[in-house]
């Protein structure tokens, strides 16, 4: 009697709306701080990161990606130093959560690298820190409060046809994202 219900965000196309947003800036060298390697989550970003890129012509390079797998701000500044090291030509920063996009934002201005002129960075999540930060960060709002309460609607409804013995179609619920743009891009 249980059906399979998905929530989801269409978590590969924001990604490409994003990276289309720094593209048409004129940012050609776009790092990723991707997250933890195995959530579908970090995946999908991750291929949406390389279909963005694809799509708009631009180069690929491992040495532009690094893992942040606890997703914390501090992780987000010591990416930002390596990729940085590792080439110095890097003009936008797609991080895979706000919180590390606030670090590598922490480490530009550290450096007194000049955001967005210089790199600009854009996050996913829209956490309400983002919109407090100096400068103010680019995302995805990801809207979590509606995604929970579309979850919580399903599994009542899930119940209530239980208890009737009825059964409950196989179902996908696409949660729509959208882009806010602040100051960091």
């Amino acid at each position: 009697l249980w059906a399979t219900v998905e929530i989801i965000l269409y978590d590969r196309k924001s990604v490409v709306t994003l990276v289309d947003h720094v593209h048409q800036q004129g940012k050609k060298t776009i790092a990723h701080l991707w997250g933890p390697l195995l959530p579908q989550v970090a995946i999908d970003r991750f291929i949406g990161y390389k279909q963005a890129l694809e799509h708009f012509q631009l180069s690929y390079d491992a040495k532009r990606v690094v893992v942040c797998d606890k997703g914390i701000r501090r992780e987000g500044y010591t990416a930002t130093a390596k990729l940085l090291q590792k080439d110095p030509t890097i003009d936008a920063i797609f991080a895979h959560t706000d919180s590390v996009a606030l670090g590598a934002i922490d480490y530009l201005l550290a450096h007194y690298i000049k955001i967005p002129e210089q790199v600009a960075v854009v996050g996913f999540s829209n956490w309400e820190i983002s919109k407090h930060s100096r400068p103010q960060l680019t995302t995805v709002n990801q809207p979590g409060i509606k995604m929970g309460r579309v979850a919580f609607q399903q599994f009542l409804k899930e119940v209530d046809l239980k208890h009737k013995k009825e059964a409950l179609a196989p179902e996908t619920i696409i949660i729509p994202s959208r882009l806010i743009h602040r100051q960091s891009s």
